[in-house]
């Protein structure tokens, strides 16, 4: 896997870890939402760096805000191409909470979600490395249409 923001390639630098001990030992930690509370004990750093990893069948929950700041990553994974609710997430992370962060978008997601991924506040995808050319094809053909009004 690989990880695209733009056309521009990287590596994930984040690890899913599911023990609260792992978290002193790894520079990039990957947790999911049963995880979160444990952030309460942790200060970020420029050497350590907190993921939150997301689902579309996740909803956010009441006290979330409380550790927006304490993450670097939030990735959201598609479940099904066909399910919305990933693009509504992503825009109330941006719009409602603030989040500045880098918001990624994995999972079953097809190249031609990728500009509508953009433009909800998406800024990177994690997709097969077999896949990349076909998705920079596509956001290099973008035409700027848009179908929706901001």
């Amino acid at each position: 896997m690989i990880v695209l923001k733009g056309t521009n390639e990287s590596i994930d630098l984040y690890h899913k870890i599911t023990k609260t001990e792992e978290i002193k030992k790894i520079q990039y930690c990957l947790i999911d939402q049963d995880m979160l509370a444990e952030l309460s004990k942790y200060e970020t750093s420029k050497n350590h760096y907190f993921g939150l990893k997301l689902f579309s069948s996740s909803s956010l929950i009441d006290n979330f805000s409380d550790y927006i700041s304490k993450l670097s990553l939030i990735e959201i994974e598609f479940e099904s191409f066909k399910d919305g609710r990933p693009f509504t997430i992503a825009k109330d992370l941006r719009q409602i909470l603030n989040f500045k962060g880098e918001l990624r978008a994995s999972g079953s997601i097809l190249p031609d979600q990728y500009i509508f991924l953009c433009r909800c506040g998406f800024s990177s995808v994690k997709i097969d490395e077999e896949q990349k050319k076909t998705w920079i094809e596509i956001y290099n053909n973008d035409p700027g249409l848009k179908y929706q009004v901001d």
